[in-house]
């Protein structure tokens, strides 16, 4: 996930999709959260749920998130920015 503002990922949320299986890990840097998939076969794609806690009020948008094979990052995706309001 881009760096967010005006909101935080809950680490229990990432945790428990961790611990399941379902990603091989994560890092948080600053508002920035890196997930690692150990494997997603071409043409596959996968949705993972975590909740953002409000840190701030406001209309923030969040910067794209961006997707690549590790070791191969000419082959980019660039997701679109969200926009949300924390009231």
């Amino acid at each position: 996930m881009g760096p967010l503002r005006g909101a935080a990922p809950v680490e229990a949320d990432l945790e428990k999709l961790r611990e399941s299986g379902r990603i091989e890990r994560f890092e948080r840097s600053g508002n920035e959260v890196r997930i690692y998939l150990a494997d997603l076969p071409k043409g596959e794609s996968v949705q993972l749920a975590v909740r953002l806690r409000a840190t701030a009020r406001g209309s923030f948008t969040a910067t794209p998130s961006r997707a690549w094979e590790y070791y191969r990052p000419e082959g980019m995706t660039t997701l679109r920015p969200v926009r949300f309001t924390v009231r």
